[in-house]
């Protein structure tokens, strides 16, 4: 029997579970539920704190938080991603500046930050602090960095931040540019690096990168890869055959206003893709062309044939629909005898993504639909073509359009 002056003990998880479910139940109860225990309020600290967004407006406020020893040490073990985002709303002060850099010199030293993102660090905007002014410290321990709209002026400003940060292992870009060079593609390890590329807005060339290392950052020559955007055809060979092995997904998608004067030939003869051997899902084609105007896709497909690739698994192609529809049969019968090549074997699904103006009547659509499924009778009778229409500003293959 307890008496009176015993004391119960909860298992540790026991009490994660009760905390966990009174804060689902009140998210605004954090305060007095920190008050509890000792333990109960490391658990809170750690989710508080866990991400921490530091700006212009918040540095200062956040700086007053740590100012005592107990509420620093208390915190700062908890932050585990820092985004630091710099496009001030006034002009910057000495002061401002010395406040982020006291705290950036915190979380380098007392914290095990794994993601450090940076935002507007330098760039033409009024308020904008340029990234030489913050004079970072070395991140031991960051695995992740994120960089967002910044400027550096010299690929030696590139390489000298990524020094910083010595344990990284996933890079991503969004709007990076940075002086371009081209003589080190052959320095760059084949196959040791993941590269998932999205260009936003082709015309002004900005970029979004992520990219997975298996070996230090020192070791690679990543100013290489800030400006994907300004690649030439001169250039394009190389890098694939360079990411080759690790490439997954390719999309090329031909737009002749960015065109820029190349020969579409030429940019078709670029694509090399004998390195691509794990290649498993390519999309080719235009949403402002018709099948028999892009002769060049069924040549992509014949080059990849050439290649030992049994991983390809998804070939989606888009075109202008047309009433006119009959004038492409020949393209798909040329299709056909290329996907019955020995190397397409593994594909499972080929999706003819067909985009045109509203409104379009469904009597084109139905001649589309029975044109393509009986130049690929095969391939139909499996189940293995989707057809889908949609209108011509929906740029994806995954569109909210019809399926026939």
């Amino acid at each position: 029997m307890m008496t009176q002056n015993q004391a119960v003990t909860l298992p540790v998880e026991l009490h994660d579970m009760i905390l966990s479910a009174l804060l689902r139940l009140d998210g605004k109860s954090a305060r007095p539920l920190s008050s509890v225990c000792h333990h109960w309020r490391m658990q809170l600290y750690k989710s508080i704190f866990a991400d921490i967004h530091l700006d212009q407006l918040t540095a200062i406020p956040f700086s007053r938080l740590l100012a005592g020893s107990f509420s620093c040490l208390a915190i700062l073990p908890s932050v585990r991603n820092l985004h630091l985002n710099t496009n001030g709303q006034r002009p910057w002060s000495d002061t401002d500046i010395v406040i982020i850099k006291h705290l950036l010199v915190q979380f380098a030293l007392r914290t095990n930050l794994s993601s450090l993102a940076l935002s507007d660090v330098d760039g033409a905007g009024k308020y904008q602090l340029d990234i030489t002014s913050l004079s970072l410290p070395s991140f031991s321990s960051v695995n992740t960095v994120k960089l967002c709209r910044i400027i550096f002026k010299e690929p030696s400003s590139f390489r000298k931040l990524f020094a910083l940060f010595p344990a990284v292992k996933h890079v991503e870009f969004n709007g990076i540019l940075c002086p371009w060079s081209n003589e080190h593609w052959s320095e760059l390890p084949p196959g040791e690096f993941a590269l998932n590329l999205v260009v936003y807005s082709a015309s002004s060339h900005r970029t979004n990168i992520q990219w997975t290392l298996t070996d230090p950052i020192a070791s690679i020559k990543m100013e290489d890869l800030c400006s994907l955007g300004q690649l030439t055809t001169a250039d394009m060979p190389t890098l694939l055959r360079q990411i080759g092995p690790a490439l997954r997904e390719l999309d090329v998608d031909f737009q002749p206003e960015l065109m820029h004067g190349l020969l579409l030939d030429s940019v078709v003869n670029a694509l090399d893709l004998s390195a691509a051997r794990f290649l498993r899902r390519i999309r080719l084609g235009s949403s402002t062309h018709v099948l028999s105007c892009m002769h060049w896709v069924p040549n992509v497909l014949y080059g990849l044939s050439a290649v030992n690739n049994p991983s390809l698994k998804v070939l989606a192609i888009r075109f202008a629909s047309s009433r006119q529809f009959h004038l492409d049969r020949p393209f798909l019968r040329f299709l056909t005898r290329g996907l019955c090549k020995r190397q397409y074997s593994a594909v499972r699904k080929i999706h003819f993504i067909a985009h045109h103006d509203c409104p379009f009547d469904q009597c084109t659509e139905r001649a589309i639909t029975q044109s393509i499924q009986a130049e690929l009778p095969h391939y139909h009778k499996q189940g293995l073509v989707r057809i889908t229409f949609c209108a011509r500003e929906d740029e994806s293959d995954d569109s909210v359009g019809r399926s026939a």
